[in-house]
C-alpha cells in the first residue's frame, strides 16, 4: 500500500493503482454501505455551501440542531459530497494526493498568526502602561490582536477539517484498494497472507497511512512555528533569550535518542500485532480441530503470550509518549525562567508587564511543537518508505514469457531504436536475431521452449540493459552460455565496447558467478566463508593475505595450465585484439567469495 502511494506523484498513477488492484468504478462500491439502504438521506450542506458558511463551519448547524434534539439515525446522516466518495476517490487516487498541497495555506496562515500575537500583545501592554492617549492606536491594536486571534482559530479549524477530510479519501481509497486485491489472491497467496493480516491492513495500515499527511504538515509547521517565536524573543528581550536556548537545544537533542527508540518501539509492536493478528485468525479458522483435540488451553495460552509481547511494546511506546508529554509541560516553565534569568544578568530588557506577558506569549507557542514533534516522528516512522532507485534483477534460472522476443526485451516499456539496439549488441543477440526468419517478432513459445539455454540467458540479460536501472542484481548470468560468449558479455570489445559490463558502465552492479577468470575485473570482493564475511577488497591485496581466496584462484590457474589454452580458451577469445581488459572501472561491481565457490 505504501508503494501506492509513492507513485502519486506521476500523471501515471492512476493507471498503476488500477492495474495493481484491478478496480472498476462500480467494483469500488462493493465493500462500502448500500447506496439503496441510504436512497432517502439527503446530500450535505457542504456540497452547496457558500463561502462565509464553509469559512465559519456554519453548514453543520442544522446536524447539530437535530442531534441536540434527539438522537441521531442513519437516514439523519447526509451522505457525503461526491469528490468524498471511496469509490472516486479509489478511481482519482492522483487527485487525492495533489489536495494535500492545499492544506499548507492554512497552516502558513496559521505560523504567522501564532506569530504576531505576542507581538501585538507588546503592543498592546506598551499601550496601556504609556502616560499617552491615542484613541485610535489603542483600537487599532486591539483590533489587530482580535482579528489575528479569529485568524489563527479559523485558519487552525480549516487545517484540521482538509487534513482530516484528506485522510479520509486516502484511507477509503485503500479500504477499497485491500479489499479488491483480497479478491483477487491466488491459492499461494491466501496461504501467504491470512485474513488476520488482512484486516491488519485495513483496520491498522490503512488509517496510519491516512494520518501521514497531517503529522508530515505539521512536523514543518511546527519548526517554522519555533523559528518565529525564537525571532520574537531576541526582538523583544536581545541577548537575554540566548541562555534560553540551551534548554530549548538540550530538548530537541533529546528528541533524536527518543525518536530512536520510539521507533524500535513503533515497528516492534507492528510486528507483534500482525503475528497475534495472524494466529488468531488461523486459531478460528481451524476451531473444529481444536475442539476435538481439546487444544483450547494451549492455543489460549500461545495467543496470550503474544498479547503479552504486544502489551510490553505497547506500554513501551506510551511511557515514551508520556516523557514527551512531560517534556511539553515543563520546558515552558524552565525555558522562561532561564530567559527571565537572561535579562537580568545581561540588562537587556527591563522585566515589566510587557515583556513578561510577550515572552509567555511566545514560548507558549513553543509548547506545542515540542509536545507534538516526537508524536510526528513516530507517525513519520510508521509510514516510513525507503526508495533507493529502480532495481534490475537477473535469475539464475531464465524468466521468458509467450511473446516475441522484442515483447520479451522490451517487458511492456516504450520502444527506444537506440536502446534497444546497445542492449541488443551488448547481450550477442544481434546474430541470433538475423539468423531468425522474422527477426526480433520472433514468437517464443511457452517458457522459450524453441530457444537454448544461452539464447534464453542473453534475452533475460538484455531486458535488464533496456531497463537501464540504477542497481543490478546478476545472479550466476552466465551459467547457461559457453565460455566463449560468456567472454565476450563480459569483457569489452575495443572496436565497439558492446557488452554487457560497458552496457552498465556507472551503475551499480552486484555479480555472482562461478567462473574466477572474471573476478580480477570487479572494483570490491567479498569473501565470505560460514555464512560470514570473512575479508573484503580488490583482487590483487586479497591474492596478497594467503586465505582461502588465494588457494581457489591458484586452483583455477592450475586447471587452466593442466587442460591447456586450446581447450580452455574458444578461438574467439585467442585471436589478437579481439579481447582486451578494462583499465578503467565502469561502475560499482561487486563479488562475494566463499571456499567452495564464488557467490554474490
Amino acid at each position: 500500500m505504501i508503494i501506492l502511494i509513492v507513485f502519486l506523484g506521476n500523471g501515471n498513477a492512476g493507471r498503476t493503482f488500477s492495474w495493481i488492484c484491478g478496480g472498476e468504478l462500480e467494483l469500488g462500491s462493493e465493500p462500502l454501505l448500500d447506496k439503496k439502504s441510504s436512497g432517502k438521506s439527503q446530500k450535505t450542506k457542504l456540497e452547496h455551501a457558500s463561502f462565509l458558511s464553509k469559512l465559519t463551519f456554519a453548514w453543520i448547524n442544522p446536524l447539530l440542531n437535530l442531534g441536540s434534539s434527539k438522537t441521531l439515525a442513519l437516514e439523519d446522516i447526509p451522505s457525503l459530497v461526491s469528490e468524498d466518495e471511496a469509490a472516486l476517490a479509489y478511481q482519482n487516487f492522483a487527485y487525492t494526493w495533489d489536495s494535500l498541497s492545499r492544506e499548507r495555506s492554512s497552516s502558513s496562515t496559521r505560523n504567522i498568526s501564532v506569530g504576531v500575537s505576542p507581538l501585538l500583545l507588546y503592543a498592546f501592554v506598551n499601550y496601556s502602561n504609556s502616560d499617552e492617549e491615542n484613541l485610535y492606536e489603542g483600537l487599532t491594536i486591539v483590533g489587530c490582536l482580535i482579528l489575528s486571534k479569529v485568524v489563527e482559530s479559523l485558519s487552525q479549524r480549516h487545517w484540521f477539517f482538509d487534513s482530516r477530510r484528506c485522510e479520509m479519501r486516502m484511507r477509503s481509497a485503500l479500504m477499497v484498494a485491500v479489499y479488491q486485491k483480497q479478491l483477487k489472491l491466488s491459492s499461494l497467496g491466501r496461504r501467504r497472507h491470512s485474513a488476520g493480516e488482512i484486516v491488519n491492513y485495513i483496520a491498522v495500515d490503512a488509517y496510519r497511512i491516512g494520518e501521514f499527511p497531517w503529522w508530515l504538515h505539521t512536523t514543518w509547521s511546527n519548526a517554522l512555528q519555533v523559528f518565529l517565536a525564537i525571532g520574537v524573543l531576541f526582538w523583544v528581550v536581545g541577548l537575554g533569550a540566548l541562555p534560553g536556548m540551551i534548554p530549548l537545544f538540550i530538548c530537541g537533542l533529546l528528541n533524536v535518542p527518543f525518536a530512536k527508540a520510539l521507533q524500535k518501539c513503533q515497528s516492534q509492536f507492528m510486528i507483534a500485532q500482525d503475528e497475534r493478528l495472524r494466529a488468531t485468525s488461523e486459531i478460528l479458522n481451524s476451531m473444529k480441530i481444536i475442539k476435538l483435540q481439546s487444544w483450547e488451553e494451549k492455543f489460549k495460552n500461545y495467543v496470550d503470550s503474544l498479547r503479552e509481547r504486544e502489551f510490553k511494546w505497547l506500554s513501551d511506546s506510551q511511557f515514551k509518549k508520556a516523557y514527551g508529554t512531560l517534556m511539553y509541560w515543563m520546558s515552558p516553565t524552565v525555558i522562561s525562567s532561564v530567559i527571565f534569568l537572561g535579562c537580568i544578568l545581561f540588562k537587556s530588557a527591563p522585566l515589566n508587564a510587557s515583556t513578561i506577558f510577550t515572552v509567555l506569549a511566545a514560548l507558549r507557542s513553543i509548547g506545542d511543537p515540542v509536545r507534538l514533534m516526537p508524536e510526528a516522528l513516530s507517525v513519520m516512522i510508521q509510514v516510513k518508505v525507503d526508495v533507493f532507485g529502480t532495481l534490475a534483477y537477473v535469475s539464475q534460472t531464465s524468466w521468458i514469457q509467450s511473446g516475441t522476443l522484442r515483447d520479451n526485451i522490451l517487458y511492456g516499456r516504450p520502444m527506444d531504436e537506440s536502446k534497444y539496439d546497445k542492449a541488443i549488441k551488448a547481450c550477442a543477440l544481434d546474430k541470433d536475431i538475423d539468423s531468425f526468419d522474422h527477426g526480433d517478432l520472433t514468437e517464443i513459445g511457452q517458457r522459450g521452449l524453441n530457444m537454448s539455454g544461452g539464447q534464453k540467458q542473453r534475452i533475460q540479460l538484455a531486458r535488464a540493459v533496456y531497463s537501464d536501472a540504477d542497481i543490478y542484481l546478476l545472479d550466476d548470468p552466465f551459467s547457461a552460455v559457453d565460455a566463449h560468449t560468456a567472454a565476450i558479455l563480459f569483457h569489452l570489445r575495443m572496436e565497439h565496447l558492446d557488452c554487457v559490463m560497458a552496457a552498465l558502465a556507472r551503475k551499480t552492479v552486484i555479480l555472482v558467478t562461478y567462473q574466477v577468470e572474471f573476478i580480477s575485473e570487479v572494483d570490491k570482493i567479498l569473501v565470505m566463508e560460514g555464512g560470514k564475511v570473512t575479508q573484503s577488497g580488490r583482487y590483487e591485496s586479497l591474492l596478497t593475505v594467503g586465505t582461502a581466496f588465494e588457494q581457489l584462484v591458484n586452483a583455477h590457474k592450475d586447471a587452466v595450465t593442466t587442460l591447456g589454452p586450446s581447450n580452455y580458451q574458444s578461438q574467439g577469445e585467442s585471436e589478437k585484439g579481439d579481447m582486451v581488459r578494462r583499465k578503467e572501472p565502469h561502475g560499482a561491481y561487486l563479488l562475494q567469495i566463499t571456499v567452495k565457490g564464488i557467490f554474490l
